[in-house]
């Protein structure tokens, strides 16, 4: 029988089909498959195809296309089933992904084992079940998924429309075959997260007996810098296997040819997957274990044990006679460990501290330096040594860093203000530039820098001629309430209570760093909870952030201020910090400098003021005038003031575009809250 791209099926051998379905796939005709490209799309036809020829059934509507959309892109994932009896409203799901990395710089990505081999031993998984269907107590459900390569967005639709459709509980086990190809190269095949179902590994292992498969299995997956397509189901409590013969040099990379797979390997592994989905599928008693991967639970574990080590310089600071010594060598080393319980916890730490310090000569002030103070008593080396507490503090006192400040007259400091002296050790603040629609704060992490005085920093940083340059300083914390915290300086020092383009920037800086793996994140502001939702690039990175703002409140619709010779009309409104809104013909043509600082302090601790003119097009042209930075290229909050007013007074509808100085926002106002969308972007690292 000639079926359409397939062969003459009954003629060929498992192994026959399976090395035809990743010749197909890893063909340059599809160009390595990139998600969203036309190589994905003939792949997913093909893939369709065969599902018909084993005698799947769609399982969502008349064929096997479940599309699905992501940061305004099209992508399908193809979703066959095999319907079961007794528990058929229990599912099963097996799946794999079919894109690949596409066409870079000229050369083409074929993907031969990253997932050609996954996705044709799922077809041939399906086509076995198919011919066991009347084994099978619970349904079956075979899904191809696309855009993998670029954040997962496959699997994790599917898991989001299972929910909805069937219920995430009705979803017993969820198994990844991803890179299945290599069997000889790693001589195993890896099952992680067999702890997630009761005995999953004694099934694992049994059915290896009866296929003559080395399976390697593990409790839980466990690596924080990879993740496969279990991922989206795992996070929503679902048992998941993530099958695996392992990396290889040519991952990801234009040599991950047909040539190099092991296709009597990839046999015996499709063999024993079918066997083992089989199982699965037809016992009754199989149920999860209630036991879930550390990464995917989202739970830290109960003990955590690490240790930690220094070298820097130490140096003693004494400011009541205005003398500070030479840096010398510093060092630590020491154990640490943490006890979490809840979202709560406890750290101990065993730490041994010594730092030394250089000292003038007490005989000759103005002379060559020297390791100790000489001193009636003999020579004495500043050092010190520490247990317990925290390792950035010594002695009970905060770490600073300390300008030396040479002393001045002929008399050496005395003793006596030594005595009294602050001991100090220098140390490197980190720092982030960041901006959102050149809207730029200074990014610091306040879970590994302590920054005693932010408003006094945030004026010393931001000054854009003897400084890093900035609108203010923003400090990411972390709270039992929220999975982040922020707290917001202007460049004046006053504390903000919201700055959306901040909160933009905040959920690129913790996950492009990997302090959170999760899309959707809450952040605890002045004003309250806010809700973040990530989109990352082809890169896998951030570029966008979706905040939500919350409910505003207009105040007032009509306001008139004076400001200096001008009468100013507008909205107030209040989005979390206060805001005046004031609608004119050009925005373009508002003298900033001359009538946002009246504005802004004609109210009691100052406003936010925005000017903006409605365009022909519904778009929004925005300039603002921000309370302790002045003339700024963009406001988030001001973007979301502006339209809650525009929409409130029927002159934009929603979602509104805001055109700022610095680039596009875009805020949707639905049922009394607000969206805020819009770009996120780091400018540089930098050390102080």
């Amino acid at each position: 029988m000639l079926l359409p791209g397939g062969g003459a099926v009954n003629a060929q051998s498992r192994k026959d089909r399976l090395t035809e379905y990743i010749g197909y796939f890893a063909s340059d005709s599809l160009k390595g498959r990139g998600a969203a490209t036309r190589g994905a799309i003939l792949a997913r036809e093909y893939i369709a195809a065969r599902y018909k020829e084993c005698g799947l059934q769609p399982f969502f509507g008349g064929d096997f296309m479940v599309p699905f959309t992501k940061n305004g892109t099209s992508y399908c994932n193809v979703v066959g089933l095999i319907e079961g009896s007794t528990l058929k409203d229990e599912y099963i799901v097996l799946g794999a992904h079919y894109d690949h990395l596409g066409e870079k710089n000229g050369q083409i990505y074929p993907g031969a084992d990253d997932n050609a081999s996954g996705s044709a031993a799922l077809i041939e998984i399906a086509r076995a079940l198919c011919g066991e269907r009347g084994e099978l107590q619970r349904s079956v459900i075979i899904a191809a998924f696309d855009a993998e390569e670029i954040g997962l967005y496959g699997s994790t639709a599917l898991a989001e429309f299972l929910d909805g459709l069937v219920g995430i509980e009705h979803i017993k086990l969820m198994m990844s075959v991803d890179m299945v190809g290599r069997y000889n190269h790693s001589g195993k095949l890896t099952l992680e997260g067999v702890a997630t179902i009761r005995d999953g590994k004694v099934l694992a292992q049994e059915t290896a007996r009866r296929h003559s498969v080395n399976v390697r299995t593990k409790n839980f997956e466990t690596s924080v810098l990879t993740a496969t397509d279990t991922d989206g189901f795992a996070r929503k409590g679902v048992p998941t296997l993530a099958v695996s013969t392992g990396l290889h040099p040519q991952y990801h990379k234009p040599s991950d040819r047909p040539e190099l797979i092991d296709y009597e390997g990839l046999d015996k592994v499709t063999g024993y997957l079918s066997d083992f989905a089989l199982q699965a599928a037809s016992d009754p008693s199989l149920e999860a274990s209630g036991r879930l991967a550390g990464k995917h639970s989202g739970k830290a574990r109960t003990f955590e044990f690490g240790v930690t080590a220094s070298v820097g310089q130490g140096l003693l600071a004494f400011p009541k006679a205005d003398f500070t010594t030479r840096p010398g060598m510093a060092y630590s080393a020491g154990i640490t460990s943490l006890i979490n319980i809840g979202k709560s916890g406890f750290q101990l730490d065993v730490l041994y501290e010594n730092a030394g310090a250089r000292f003038p000569s007490t005989s000759e002030p103005f002379g060559r330096g020297q390791m100790g103070l000489q001193s009636p008593r003999g020579r004495h080396r500043g050092q010190f040594r520490h247990q317990g507490g925290r390792p950035d503090a010594v002695l009970g006192l905060p770490l600073a860093a300390r300008r030396p400040v040479p002393f001045r007259g002929a008399r050496p400091p005395s003793h006596r203000h030594l005595s009294k002296g602050i001991l100090a050790v220098l140390m490197r603040l980190e720092f982030t530039k960041m901006e959102g629609c050149g809207n730029d704060y200074i990014y610091i992490d306040a879970a590994r820098f302590d920054v005693a005085d932010p408003a006094a920093l945030s004026v010393r940083l931001s000054d854009r001629h003897f400084g890093v340059g900035a609108d203010g300083l923003v400090l990411i914390g972390r709270c039992p309430e929220a999975d982040f915290s922020m707290r917001m300086f202007n460049a004046d020092g006053s504390e903000g209570a919201m700055c959306g383009n901040a909160a933009r920037c905040i959920g690129k800086y913790v996950f492009d760093r990997g302090l959170t793996d999760k899309r959707s994140l809450t952040l605890s502001t002045k004003s309250g909870i806010k809700q973040l939702t990530l989109h990352t690039g082809a890169d896998g990175l951030v570029d966008s952030v979706t905040v939500g703002m919350g409910g505003f409140r207009i105040e007032a619709e009509d306001f008139s201020v004076e400001a200096g010779d001008s009468l100013l009309r507008g909205v107030l409104v209040d989005v979390g910090n206060p805001h005046f809104v004031v609608f004119c013909p050009d925005a373009d043509a508002v003298d900033l400098q001359r009538v946002g600082p009246s504005a802004e302090k004609h109210f009691e601790g100052g406003r936010n003021v925005e000017f903006a003119s409605v365009r022909p097009d519904g778009s929004i042209r925005m300039r603002v005038w921000e309370r302790g930075s002045g003339v700024t290229l963009a406001c988030g909050t001001g973007a979301c003031a502006t339209a809650a007013a525009a929409v409130t007074l029927g002159l934009a509808g929603s979602p509104c575009l805001l055109r700022m100085d610095g680039g596009e926002l875009e805020v949707a106002c639905k049922d009394g809250r607000l969206l805020l969308k819009g770009p996120a972007r780091t400018v540089f690292d930098g050390t102080i």
